[in-house]
């Protein structure tokens, strides 16, 4: 969970724009999964998409980190799941994957993922 005292945005500034102990340049730099950053970073994804309803405009690099981010770390996934120095689940990364998935549909569409409106 985001701290009372964080803001989502300055979060996602970060964590889009790659900054270092980010989750995002972990992957990108030292190919390292850290759970707490993944929390951390689509927890403020999260808060960002429960927010959306009051924001008049959408800056550019906050549409484009919602983009980016679930089909990178999509592909980082696929390759690192069948290597030999997989220390996490299948299923928990593929969870993870989903959950990032799910926060872009939400940010796009303006609603929360459900059964009725998942691909089958």
């Amino acid at each position: 969970m985001l701290s009372t005292s964080e803001n989502y945005l300055v979060v996602l500034q970060k964590e889009f724009s790659a900054e270092p102990e980010s989750f995002i340049i972990e992957l990108v730099a030292h190919c390292d999964w850290n759970e707490q950053r993944f929390q951390h970073l689509a927890d403020a994804m999260e808060t960002c998409c429960e927010n959306m309803k009051s924001m008049s405009e959408i800056p550019r690099w906050l549409a484009r980190g919602f983009w980016f981010t679930p089909d990178y770390v999509a592909s980082w996934v696929s390759r690192y799941i069948h290597g030999p120095d997989n220390e996490y689940s299948r299923d928990y990364l593929l969870k993870c994957v989903e959950r990032l998935n799910d926060l872009a549909y939400f940010f796009f569409y303006g609603e929360p993922i459900t059964q009725q409106n998942k691909s089958p």
